[in-house]
């Protein structure tokens, strides 16, 4: 797998599924989110891996709250904690 970490500070919730969105549509996938502290601040670190050539995601994301249910016609890809702000907040992701 070709799989790269890319730091995200994120300020608000909709940030995510743009950045997600936007490095998705340069031919890469989301994989997944992890909060760790990168040059001594803490930040996301979205992981993504890279399409083969002609290989594309079909979908955009949609972000929502952890309690939110995933929306009819779409299907969980992840779920978890990300940084927003200084705020640890617990997303799902569909597509």
């Amino acid at each position: 797998m070709n799989a790269y970490l890319k730091p995200w500070p994120l300020d608000r919730v909709e940030e995510l599924a743009e950045a997600i969105n936007g490095e998705e549509a340069s031919g890469s996938q989301f994989l997944g989110n992890v909060v760790a502290v990168v040059e001594g601040a803490p930040t996301n670190l979205v992981k993504f891996r890279r399409l083969a050539p002609g290989e594309t995601e079909s979908r955009v994301v949609h972000v929502a709250g952890l309690a939110d249910a995933v929306p009819p016609g779409r299907n969980h890809v992840w779920s978890g904690a990300v940084l927003i702000g200084a705020t640890s907040t617990a997303v799902r992701i569909s597509r």
